[in-house]
C-alpha cells in the first residue's frame, strides 16, 4: 500500500523523488506549476517544484480556511503578474473516486479561469489507474511505474 509510506519513510520518500523527478522531468516544458492537496502531497510535491524550478500551488480543504490563517482555498499569487495563464500538472499519491481531482481541477479554474491543468502525476503508481473511467477527465495521467 502507498499512502504515507512513500512520503514519510525516509528511504521510499527518497526513492519516490527519484522516479518522480525523473518523469516529470521528460515533461518538464510542458507545466510551470504543480498543485497540490493534502499532507502526502505537502511532502512530496515542494520538493519536487523546488527541484524542477516550478511554482507550488497548495489547494487547501474547505474547512482547513475556518480554523487557518490562509486567506484562500488555493494558493500561489505569483500567477497574478504572469504573461499568461499557468499550466499545471496535479501532484497526488494515487485516485480512488476521482474526487480529489475533480475538486482540485475546479478550484483551480475557479482561481484562474485560464488555468490550464495538463495531467495529473500519480506517484504511487499506475495500478491506481484501474479506479479512472474512461472519459472521466480532461487531462492525462502520469505515473512512477
Amino acid at each position: 500500500m502507498c499512502y504515507f509510506s512513500e512520503s514519510l519513510i525516509p528511504k521510499q520518500r527518497e526513492e519516490t523523488i527519484i522516479e518522480s523527478l525523473a518523469i516529470l522531468s521528460i515533461h518538464q516544458s510542458e507545466f510551470d506549476a504543480i498543485a497540490f492537496r493534502g499532507v502526502s502531497g505537502a511532502v512530496i510535491a515542494p520538493i519536487l517544484a523546488w527541484e524542477l524550478d516550478k511554482v507550488l500551488i497548495p489547494v487547501r480543504k474547505f474547512w482547513d480556511e475556518e480554523d487557518s490563517h490562509a486567506y484562500a482555498t488555493v494558493e500561489g499569487d505569483g500567477w497574478l503578474y504572469a504573461d499568461r495563464a499557468p499550466r499545471v500538472v496535479i501532484v497526488d499519491d494515487f485516485i480512488s473516486s476521482g474526487t480529489t481531482i475533480n475538486t482540485i481541477h475546479n478550484l483551480l479554474t475557479d482561481w484562474r479561469r485560464q488555468t490550464e491543468v495538463v495531467a495529473v502525476y500519480l506517484y504511487c503508481g499506475k495500478s491506481f489507474k484501474n479506479n479512472i473511467k474512461d472519459g472521466q477527465f480532461p487531462f492525462p495521467f502520469w505515473t512512477r511505474d
